[in-house]
């Protein structure tokens, strides 16, 4: 690592600026002295942090951070499919065409170990590591918030070296640290990156469900996305424990959630994912998952409305994985540019509106509230007006509308 690059990848451990850092761990990994934490700024982002009396300027920080590490993206055009599980069990229970679910799960019946993130009982987003089935439904879903790394990268790399198969899932970023922080090609290790918006703090996700349970009461279950009520959609589930002791369930729809709005309007992600290198179609994993949002679009074989995942094969190893789904599977070779048009963080990063800059303090001084009144432009009519036409009148209506 040129003297350069490492002032670089110093600056955000001195926290000079945050832009330099996704938050992957790699560095508190690499660090043979127990010299790095990670610690929450006021917004609840965490950041690195050196101890000094412990730092031995080895430089292996700086050698496992991937920030301008061009050599971790892969040159090769990927190939794009729509892929559905043929398992509509699967499917209703995955956020889109259950990609991951099936790739997770052939993996362990194969006797190898998934890395992913889950909510624990507090709801806190964090990476796992296990070889039991059981523990894939907590893997399963959307979770749009920054996932604690804790231990994972040491431990991904202990079953690697014991010659033991492991899938990574994760944020484009992750992979990125898990792969820098290695710094060489497992055979055994398949990568799995998301097609990633961005990821608002931990801390925003604590506060919104404080501010929904002092509405509501005690919080009972929580899902970003759910398809019971409107299918492949942007519905979220939440349910409440009524004062009777029975539950209570609430649809919370994008136009009528203050974090779901942050989320969308780009109003509270990390500093570093406005400008995220990671955001283009050259990626760093075997395989990227996410949404099929223009599916129907691309005149495939199969029913798109109930969930159609996106996946870019970036590697013959993902290519290898994608061809063993074939029976599970309906798996439909697409346009690599006609995906992206429908997830526009294939090719660029979001925009930082302006307000991004008030967002966080706000809430901190006014509570959060008063800042998501403030902030969020709440629409929630439309949606719900919307979510009582039923779905193959707004399959019609697109059809209409696109000329099919």
């Amino acid at each position: 690592m040129t003297a350069l690059v490492r002032r670089e990848v110093l600056k955000y451990i001195e926290g000079i600026d945050k832009t330099t850092c996704y938050g992957c761990t790699a560095c508190v990994a690499a660090c043979h002295f127990d010299a790095i934490r990670m610690i929450p700024d006021n917004e609840g982002f965490a950041y690195p942090l050196i101890c000094h009396d412990n730092c031995t300027d080895c430089g292996e920080c700086g050698r496992a951070c991937p920030y301008a590490n061009e050599d971790l993206f892969h040159d090769d055009q990927p190939r794009a499919y729509a892929l559905q599980a043929k398992d509509h069990k699967m499917l209703e229970k995955s956020s889109s065409g259950a990609a991951f679910a099936l790739m997770a799960n052939k993996q362990i019946c194969d006797g190898g170990w998934i890395c992913g993130c889950v909510f624990d009982e507090r709801y806190t987003a964090r990476h796992i590591i296990t070889s039991k089935i059981i523990d894939l439904d907590r893997m399963r879903g959307s979770k749009y918030v920054q996932s604690d790394m804790g231990a994972c990268l040491k431990t991904v790399e202990s079953y690697l070296t014991d010659g033991q198969s492991v899938m990574f899932s994760g944020t484009p970023c992750q992979v990125a640290g898990l792969r820098s922080y290695l710094g060489i090609n497992y055979e055994n290790l398949i990568t799995i990156d998301l097609i990633c918006h961005g990821v608002p703090s931990q801390t925003l996700l604590a506060d919104y469900l404080t501010y929904e349970s002092s509405k509501n009461g005690k919080l009972a279950s929580f899902s970003f996305r759910d398809k019971t009520k409107n299918g492949w959609c942007s519905n979220g589930i939440i349910e409440w424990h009524a004062i009777s002791g029975v539950k209570r369930k609430r649809t919370s729809l994008y136009n009528d959630s203050y974090y779901y709005y942050y989320y969308l309007a780009d109003l509270a992600s990390r500093e570093c994912c406005y400008v995220c290198p990671f955001a283009r179609l050259n990626r760093v994993s075997d395989l990227t998952i996410g949404d099929y949002w223009n599916a129907d679009t691309a005149n495939l074989s199969f029913d798109c409305t109930i969930g159609t995942s996106i996946i870019f094969a970036n590697t013959d190893k993902g290519i290898s994985l994608l061809s063993e789904l074939e029976n599970e599977a309906h798996l439909v070779e697409t346009s690599p540019e006609h995906a992206a048009a429908g997830n526009s963080n294939l090719l660029s990063a979001s925009p930082r509106p302006r307000d991004r800059d008030n967002v966080y303090s706000a809430i901190a001084n006014k509570g959060y509230g008063e800042a998501a009144k403030q902030f969020c432009r709440l629409k929630p009519f439309v949606p719900t007006i919307k979510s009582l036409i039923p779905k193959q009148i707004k399959l019609l209506a697109k059809r209409i509308k696109n000329g099919r």
